[in-house]
């Protein structure tokens, strides 16, 4: 949702993985919404102003994840992420 209260749509894929540290659950979150479709460039983590709508999420990706990236889609780009539990 939106700092506006408007909702966009997204896939969001969870896999769970046990390993010797614990479980590690890798997700993928994919902004399905035509505006977003349009940007094929990797988003970067930055420091969102306080009413930015936007911005946050590589910056918590990075900072909570152990690995992430972005893969390009026919329909725009996937970020996934790996998170140790």
């Amino acid at each position: 949702m939106r700092k506006d209260g408007t909702e966009f749509q997204v896939e969001i894929s969870l896999s769970p993985l046990e390993t010797a540290d614990g479980l590690l659950v890798s997700a993928a979150v994919h902004d399905v919404t035509s505006r977003r479709c349009a940007s094929r460039v990797a988003p970067q983590p930055r420091l969102a102003a306080d009413d930015d709508e936007s911005g946050r999420g590589p910056l918590l990706v990075r900072a909570l994840a152990h690995d992430w990236g972005v893969r390009p889609t026919d329909e725009g780009k996937t970020t996934w992420f790996g998170l140790t539990l």
